[in-house]
């Protein structure tokens, strides 16, 4: 890799973490708003508000989900026969 190759990723590594750092920054900014609607909405007792020109819904809702390692450790050969394999690509900065 050349001094500029080199240059030029360290510059786009440090874009990487800056751009990160703000998008961190924000997810916390942006949290905060929603458990502050959330206690709003709790304080009237309300699953739903409609505004002007939004909905704010904070509601229970269920869903059954397949306990696949308990499945696994109890019945491991049907579990391996119906396993299959996935290969993907990650990228890391740190």
């Amino acid at each position: 890799m050349s001094q500029n190759e080199y240059t030029a990723i360290a510059a786009q590594v440090k874009e990487f973490r800056e751009l990160t750092a703000k998008i961190d920054q924000l997810t916390k900014e942006r949290d905060a708003l929603k458990f502050q609607m959330i206690a709003t909405l709790n304080d009237h007792e309300l699953e739903e508000f409609t505004g002007e020109n939004f909905i704010i819904r904070y509601k229970s809702y269920e869903r059954t989900t397949f306990d696949s390692k308990g499945f696994a450790e109890s019945h491991p050969k049907l579990f391996k026969s119906f396993t299959k394999v996935s290969r993907y690509m990650r990228f890391t900065v740190n």
